[in-house]
């Protein structure tokens, strides 16, 4: 992800360099729906690695932020307390315009006001691996597995939705 606020005072509009790699060809942007969440922006726009652009923000908007193509994210529902987040997740999915894949690792917390299993979570590198490709003709595929050095990790995540970007498609 890429947050790029605008931060000197008078100003509505900032250049913002997207870097590209051998897997990221855009930048989606993201947008913060106070009923939904994080989302990608209705209109679905997206802008070119290795390029820089004008971005625009009135304050008291959130900062633009961008989901870099080849990566996904977990969205829980908004919320004003970390005891009040749920195990339900949407997943935002940017596809790479190159493999049509997006991957991310999250940490397999249960309860992540609980500073002693977080704690315990982060010495034994649990984490769960999240893939979503798409496969022959227009099927998508989400896999996860869990990687990590204790197998008695109780988890409880669920997916409620996946939000997929794929060039000039929203799925």
């Amino acid at each position: 992800m890429l947050s790029a606020p605008i931060v000197e005072e008078g100003k509505s509009d900032r250049e913002v360099y997207f870097p590209k790699s051998n897997e990221t060809e855009f930048w989606y942007t993201l947008t913060l729906n106070k009923s939904r969440g994080v989302q990608f922006s209705p209109e679905l726009k997206y802008y070119k690695g290795e390029s820089t652009y004008t971005i625009s923000n009135e304050l008291p908007a959130t900062p633009p932020t961008f989901l870099r193509s080849g990566r996904l994210i977990l969205v829980n529902e908004p919320t004003m307390r970390t005891a009040d987040l749920s195990n339900s997740y949407t997943i935002l999915a940017a596809l790479s315009p190159i493999s049509f894949r997006a991957s991310a690792s999250f940490l397999a917390a249960k309860n992540f006001t609980d500073n002693a299993q977080i704690d315990s979570c982060v010495a034994n590198g649990c984490t769960i691996k999240f893939n979503l490709h798409k496969d022959l003709g227009d099927t998508y595929v989400l896999e996860w597995n869990y990687i990590g050095r204790n197998a008695n990790v109780d988890i409880n995540i669920g997916v409620s939705r996946v939000l997929i970007a794929s060039e000039d498609h929203l799925y």
